[in-house]
């Protein structure tokens, strides 16, 4: 008796997939003329700012002070891409503008960066 095999399919992995080279392709817009014509730079330097802002609160926490750097760019990564997101699509709602993933990419990039930031200003207060 034969028997039927059974293949199991996952479809959302090609958009995993095309988003994480959507999301690491995007760096090439900072040496691209669009950097400022498309206002990636306002979605860059505004979500450094908004991260440094949301994030500098949580080094009064001992335990985040001590958290690796790892961990604290993913969570201004994370973070920022959820604001922009939000923003986005805020904006595609009420204004029927079209939705730009790659603003929600440069507002990651700008907490990833707020991060970097917030651990050297640590790094630099323990130097003595």
């Amino acid at each position: 008796m034969k028997k039927n095999k059974t293949y199991i399919q996952f479809t959302i992995l090609p958009e995993i997939k095309n988003w994480i080279k959507i999301y690491i392709t995007g760096f090439r817009y900072f040496f691209h003329k669009d950097f400022i014509k498309e206002n990636y730079y306002k979605h860059f330097l505004y979500s450094i700012l908004i991260g440094f802002l949301l994030l500098s609160p949580l080094c009064l926490l001992e335990s985040f002070r001590e958290t690796q750097l790892i961990f604290k760019t993913i969570l201004g990564g994370i973070l920022l891409y959820a604001i922009n997101w939000i923003r986005e699509d805020n904006k595609r709602i009420k204004y029927k503008a079209p939705f730009s993933q790659l603003d929600v990419n440069f507002g990651s990039y700008g907490g990833i960066i707020s991060a970097i930031l917030i651990q050297t200003i640590l790094w630099l207060a323990m130097i003595k």
